[in-house]
């Protein structure tokens, strides 16, 4: 009895005498030999039993496209317990069977399990389960597991099929930019899980300090680094994870820096201590890539030639320094106009490190710009700066006095440069370089100064300077200004 194999006898008898009964019984019987498997679908059971017994007298079975066909039908009306596979699907296991679908004492009807063997997965057994009416979908994903086993062998199996849509669907975007699968992977691990770990900009921030600090990096330095530094992990937050950062937002920032009217100069830093900050991490793999590598600093322009002294302004400089309340700063200055030293060698620089007899300074490492382990200098003091630096108060302990920047400020003032900073700042080393380049070329006057060549052609070889005022300018002693003291 078809109405009893599908459940309804009971609903529908609630609702009807015993006669009509067997009419509705009869009409089914013959309505359900042409397409039986309607006797399994589940949503029979989800309707009022009066809803129940109109689909089954008036219902036109528009809805069971994709049934097994009639000539499939088995004689019993029932559906088969299995559906036929090929023969390397059943050779290899695979099976499609019948299951009822229960719960808690419900029948649900009934629908098809495909099972594809662990030893064809090379892991755990594969269940999928489809809908009495998935017939089709059931045996094309049986057949599809058997011929993946073919072309594949275990490793068709290795992801699930969700895992198999979401990297279908990668492929796809990764296919119009020419970046493979494995490219995007390698990519993903390296920038969103480095191995070093996650670490904070102001974490990264006092390593890197304590790193300088350890290397005994001068004072300066490390208040630059702090400085400059300090405004980047600001900017992109205290607690911001520093593989967030992007070479966008680095270079947003440095545009705003420019928009705001930060100096060149002060740009330039920006950039290059980014860079130090980025690589650091790098070098300690907390990023994969520098974001900053490709930042560009503003070129660097010298808005005016480099600042050279006169022979009266040289004669008038000396002059000053040799009254007895600016003698403390003679040696800084002979030094410098002689010598062509830079201020931040000056203020390291002790008498230890001068030798008037060989006419001889040493500027170590630790005393020069670079602090590179070749940076040894060895620079020769003319007989006129010899007698300069002989009438120094003391020679001993460092060159520059204590309060070196307000003496030697006091000494311009008093020689008549009203702003030495703004006009004159580095004239001294640059007035050694011009002349002594008019007076014994080129190469001995980088290797006195320390200078790359590229720099000293730019600064000093094409200088106004005449070789008769370098041959003046180097002559001058004490005793050449004694008029001028005493006036």
């Amino acid at each position: 009895m078809i109405l009893k194999e599908i459940g309804l006898t009971k609903s529908l008898r609630k609702h009807l005498d015993n006669q009509l009964f067997a009419e509705l019984a009869q009409l089914v019987e013959q309505r359900f030999r042409k397409a039986w498997v309607i006797g399994s679908i589940p949503m029979l059971g989800s309707i009022s039993p009066i809803g129940e017994m109109d689909f089954l007298l008036t219902g036109s079975f528009q809805d069971l496209q994709g049934f097994p066909s009639v000539a499939s039908m088995p004689k019993s009306g029932h559906p088969p317990k299995r559906l036929k596979l090929s023969a390397r699907a059943t050779r290899l296991g695979i099976t499609v069977r019948r299951v009822r679908n229960s719960q808690g004492g419900a029948d649900y009807g009934f629908g098809w399990l495909v099972v594809v063997p662990a030893r064809v997965t090379g892991g755990h057994r594969l269940r999928k389960q489809f809908k009495a009416v998935e017939n089709k979908e059931a045996i094309n994903f049986a057949e599809g597991a058997a011929n993946k086993a073919k072309e594949l062998g275990q490793t068709a199996f290795s992801l699930t099929v969700d895992q198999q849509v979401e990297a279908e669907s990668a492929l796809k975007r990764l296919l119009p930019h020419g970046i493979s699968l494995k490219e995007a992977v390698d990519c993903a691990i390296r920038h969103l899980r480095p191995a070093g770990g996650d670490i904070t900009f102001t974490t990264l921030r006092d390593r890197l300090l304590a790193e300088k600090e350890r290397r005994n990096r001068r004072p300066a330095s490390l208040s630059s680094l702090k400085f400059y530094v300090g405004a980047l992990v600001r900017q992109f937050g205290d607690e911001t994870l520093v593989k967030s950062a992007t070479a966008e937002a680095l270079r947003e920032w440095i545009d705003g820096l420019q928009a705001g009217g930060a100096s060149p100069r002060h740009v330039r830093n920006y950039v290059n201590y980014a860079k130090q900050f980025f690589s650091y991490a790098v070098a300690q793999r907390f990023v994969g890539d520098n974001p900053a590598s490709q930042l560009e600093a503003p070129p660097h322009v010298d808005g005016k030639p480099p600042s050279i002294l006169t022979l009266p302004e040289v004669r008038r400089l000396l002059t000053s320094a040799l009254r007895p309340d600016h003698l403390s700063v003679m040696p800084a200055v002979g030094l410098g106009l002689f010598c062509g030293l830079r201020s931040e060698e000056l203020a390291r620089l002790r008498w230890e490190h001068v030798d008037l007899k060989r006419r001889k300074i040493t500027i170590s490492p630790e005393v020069g710009k670079n602090r590179r382990a070749t940076d040894w200098r060895y620079p020769v003091i003319p007989k006129g700066a010899v007698e300069f630096l002989q009438l120094a108060p003391q020679r001993e302990g460092p060159i520059a006095p204590p309060r070196f920047r307000s003496c030697i400020t006091a000494l311009h003032t008093a020689a008549k440069f009203e702003n030495w900073r703004a006009t004159h700042s580095t004239a001294k080393r640059h007035s050694f370089g011009s002349y002594a380049c008019k007076l014994h070329g080129a190469d001995w006057t980088v290797a006195e100064m320390g200078n790359s060549a590229r720099m000293f052609v730019k600064r000093y070889q094409n200088s106004a300077v005449t070789k008769r005022q370098a041959t003046e300018y180097f002559r001058l002693t004490p005793d050449s200004l004694k008029g001028s003291v005493s006036a």
